[in-house]
């Protein structure tokens, strides 16, 4: 395709929305709710967490209290998945569920914009938690160069 590039980091340089910048598992939207982080706008409600990739997935989640009529709950996903194209080069690599809110269905195309960009500007703001895990993030932390040799312990 014309205008894609690599998957090297997130490039949605095209006007499409690729597969591994969104969320398809039913899992992977229980794990967001799950995780209790979140940000409120007037129209949306974002559900995140870190990813441990290196680029943010969307999720979308517009169910029919928002409106009935399926035209409608699509012209909100539309204008959702727009925003977050534009702003995912500077998003961090987080799991992101938006959740419209009924008021979504009647505002305008522009108070809709104005909210998602401002979720997504807090978002990309945040300080992500530090990863889980039994390894030190960075290897020179305690002054010692990484071509330096372990020192044996002194008693």
């Amino acid at each position: 395709m014309a205008g894609r590039a690599g998957r090297d980091g997130l490039a949605m340089t095209g006007r499409g929305f690729p597969a591994d910048a969104r969320l398809r598992k039913g899992a992977d939207f229980e794990s967001c709710f799950a995780a209790r982080q979140r940000l409120s706008g007037r129209f949306f409600l974002f559900h995140w967490k870190p990813n441990g990739l290196t680029h943010a997935r969307l999720g979308l989640a517009v169910s029919r209290r928002v409106d009935r009529r399926a035209v409608v709950r699509n012209r909100v996903k539309r204008q959702v998945r727009e925003c977050f194209r534009l702003c995912s080069a500077r998003l961090p690599a987080v799991d992101l569920v938006a959740s419209a809110r009924p008021g979504a269905a009647k505002a305008e195309r522009g108070a809709l914009r104005e909210d998602l960009l401002a979720l997504l500007r807090k978002l990309a703001a945040l300080p992500l938690p530090a990863a889980q895990g039994t390894m030190r993030a960075d290897p020179g932390a305690d002054g010692a160069k990484a071509s330096d040799p372990p020192t044996a312990p002194t008693h």
